[in-house]
């Protein structure tokens, strides 16, 4: 049986959270995010040569 396959939904994976963490993005991971995202534009737009 999988790790946490009996807890309830609220309950799995909050390993990932802080105890009383915000559920709200920071900046570090919007910027990561944004950046992310101007990478893979740039790769697909060279793959085809736009």
């Amino acid at each position: 049986m999988r790790e946490g396959a009996g807890e309830p939904p609220s309950r799995r994976g909050s390993f990932l959270l802080r105890h009383g963490a915000v559920d709200q993005a920071t900046f570090v991971e919007l910027f990561s995010d944004l950046a992310m995202v101007f990478i893979l534009s740039r790769l697909v737009a060279q793959a085809f040569d736009v």
